[in-house]
């Protein structure tokens, strides 16, 4: 299916740009190749997952949490959605297909502020 066909709303492109996802690779690989040579310059990371994200590879986010955690100097935090809630990658947008703000919004202010 052509991104423009698919299910979602208006004020986004309707299409993928392969440049811009280039450019988000070469950037991973710098974060990653960062991370293997020290701790990252800020105190506290906060790492959100979503079990049904066919966008992402949860794995590779997993990879990179292992080499966050390696030099101690960061505190940590993980949180994925669960598959039961069907939600995808975009669960901010309230106007995205099976979004569902009463429960993400919550979760991620208590992450960000605490309770």
């Amino acid at each position: 299916m052509r991104r423009e066909n698919m299910e979602g709303p208006d004020h986004v492109y309707p299409r993928f740009s392969t440049r811009a996802l280039a450019d988000v690779l070469i950037l991973a690989g710098t974060v990653k190749e960062a991370a293997a040579k020290s701790p990252p310059a800020v105190r506290r990371i906060i790492v959100v997952t979503v079990a049904n994200d066919l966008s992402v590879n949860n794995g590779a986010t997993e990879e990179m949490v292992r080499l966050w955690s390696t030099g101690g100097a960061v505190k940590i935090e993980t949180f994925e959605f669960d598959a039961k809630h069907g939600l995808d990658h975009d669960l901010i947008d309230p106007e995205q297909p099976g979004a569902n703000p009463e429960l993400v919004y919550p979760k991620i202010l208590d992450l960000v502020l605490g309770s």
